[in-house]
């Protein structure tokens, strides 16, 4: 069998300004770069990705020969500027369409994210699948992964034969994944099976980033009882897509996505499992202290008994919802309070970085930091700064999301003021990669008070080693409380989470 495999994902928040370009999938900090053709491979394999699970999959099955397209990332920002969605979508459709022609193929693997917005285009990724269906036709089967955070269109759905998801968040479960789709698409194609029937139902409500997280409720027993449910019913797939809240777009908000042969058995779990999301509303949604209260709680949190470090999420600065990885406040409040020993990762400030290297180990930076990417969440921290620690921002991710991953960051420093510390790098970066402390010769176990710019994918690395985990709420864009926004497109009738109360 021929199978081509491409991939597009951008998580995209429309209340950030301007729009991302080409140049953010060719450099996506942490993450594999831009790659097409045979290179994907190489690029791919061993990461932990989607696509990676599905070549892996691929790979025990003499009788399948993948056909490389395209695969690129970006990091979650502005929607994508509409020539460079163009010419990335335009490659994809081009390059299966081209394969197709040259000897036919049997399916398609997307390795998608379902929450990308272009400039004038709501739906990026139900555009792609359209721009797809109209060269290829509807016979041709259709794999795709997406992200959990996924805004799913009903114009989505409907062009794709087999669709899942991410379960979990942090996605510590990506080529897992990849690999389950695909393998489900090899399932399909073996039988000759007609498309599954599916299912898609809404709860009418969004859920804030920080309550997604699945390690804990309402969101870990959701998860678990959909599972249960494809336990006992292997032909049984089911998808609860949490949505991306910081799009302003209709599709916004969590979606319930249920395959199965039998579409009497489909509307049932559907039906189900939308009562169970509906009657755990109200808890998801809660308080998160600012940052000045975050501060003093890990301080007292730290001089109690117990091994690990107290972790403080600085969630509305989360590279991971489209923070700019600079927003001053959280590194101000640990200046204020006299954090000693504590460690934000990261400010991303590449002439900080590059000055620190100037004046190597043990030299002084007089410079402002943070709060120059989008200066109305507040002004630089002022210098002066020790340098402490130095690398070339070059190691490989050992954390549950990047394991794997070839990571270059460019000149990475390691800074200090009085008692508290801060890592400088270049471009941003989700904060769930211990790599980069450990780069720097930090151990973060051993560190008193970790501040990460993050909203729930730390967990992954550092929830088990944590002696507690904090969330807090310094100025930023990835806005903790989705009443502070002002949406203008949703759906009517859908709400923010826990206003029904």
């Amino acid at each position: 069998m021929r199978i081509a495999v491409a991939g597009l994902q951008h998580e995209s928040n429309t209340f950030l300004p301007g729009t991302t370009p080409l140049a953010a999938f060719e450099r996506p900090g942490g993450w594999p770069p831009l790659s097409r053709g045979p290179e994907m491979l190489s690029v791919l394999r061993g990461t932990a990705v989607p696509a990676a699970g599905a070549l892996a999959v691929a790979d025990t099955r003499p009788d399948v020969a993948i056909v490389p397209i395209q695969w690129g990332l970006a990091q979650p920002s502005a929607p994508i500027a509409r020539d460079a969605f163009d010419g990335l979508a335009d490659a994809i459709v081009e390059g299966i369409a081209t394969a197709h022609a040259a000897a036919r193929l049997d399916g398609l693997y997307l390795d998608l994210h379902g929450a990308m917005v272009v400039d004038g285009i709501d739906d990026g990724e139900g555009e792609l699948l359209h721009r797809l269906r109209v060269r290829l036709g509807t016979d041709l089967p259709v794999a795709v992964s997406a992200d959990l955070h996924a805004n799913l269109s009903p114009g989505f759905v409907d062009r794709v034969t087999v669709l899942d998801g991410y379960r979990a968040y942090p996605h510590d479960d990506m080529a897992e994944t990849g690999a389950r789709t695909f393998r489900r698409l090899l399932r399909h194609l073996d039988r000759g099976a007609a498309r599954p029937a599916t299912v898609m139902v809404r709860p009418g409500f969004v859920v804030a980033l920080t309550w997604q997280c699945t390690l804990t409720d309402p969101a870990k027993g959701l998860k678990e009882r959909a599972e249960s449910m494809m336990a006992a019913d292997p032909d049984l797939a089911v998808f609860q897509a949490y949505g991306f809240p910081l799009a302003d777009i209709p599709d916004c908000g969590p979606a319930i996505v249920v395959q199965h042969p039998d579409a009497t058995r489909a509307s049932a779990v559907a039906d189900t499992l939308l009562a169970a999301w509906q009657a755990a509303e109200p808890d998801f949604d809660g308080p998160i202290p600012t940052a000045t209260e975050a501060v003093r709680q890990a301080m007292v949190l730290a001089g109690t008994p117990g091994t690990g470090p107290v972790v403080i999420a600085d969630t509305q600065d989360n590279p991971g919802g489209g923070g700019p990885g600079d927003t001053p406040g959280m590194l101000a409040a640990l200046l204020d309070q006299g954090a000693d020993g504590a460690v934000l990762v990261h400010i991303a400030d590449r002439a900080a970085a590059e000055a620190a290297h100037a004046a190597g180990v043990g030299g002084t930076v007089d410079l402002g930091l943070g709060g120059k990417q989008l200066p109305e969440y507040g002004v630089p921290v002022p210098g002066p700064w020790r340098v402490e620690a130095l690398g070339d921002g070059r190691f490989t991710g050992m954390g549950p999301m990047y394991r794997g991953n070839r990571i270059s960051l460019g000149p990475v420093a390691l800074l200090a003021q009085a008692g508290g510390r801060v890592i400088v790098a270049g471009p941003k970066m989700q904060a769930s990669e211990p790599g980069l402390l450990h780069h720097l010769g930090l151990d973060p176990a051993a560190v008193p008070i970790l501040v990460v710019k993050s909203s729930v994918h730390f967990r992954g690395a550092y929830q088990a080693m944590a002696k507690a985990v904090l969330v807090g709420r310094a100025p930023g864009p990835v806005t903790a409380d989705l009443r502070d926004l002002t949406y203008r497109r949703l759906q009517p009738g859908v709400r923010i989470a826990g206003t029904a109360r």
